[in-house]
């Protein structure tokens, strides 16, 4: 089962690496399971799928 979660960027965090930023809001997933999340496509930013953990959210 997968579990989909919309988390929306506070302004204090706008600018800050997409999977720094999913580590601090999710504590309960790794980050290297974030980073493999992203890379395989399973991030969505505004309906895009993120491709690099390495990408700035806004």
């Amino acid at each position: 089962m997968t579990a989909t979660r919309t988390l929306t960027v506070p302004p204090a965090s706008a600018g800050a690496r997409l999977d720094r930023f999913l580590a601090d809001r999710l504590p309960s997933v790794s980050r290297s399971r974030i980073q493999r999340l992203v890379e395989a496509g399973g991030v969505t930013v505004d309906g895009v799928p993120a491709t690099r953990g390495a990408r700035r959210v806004d």
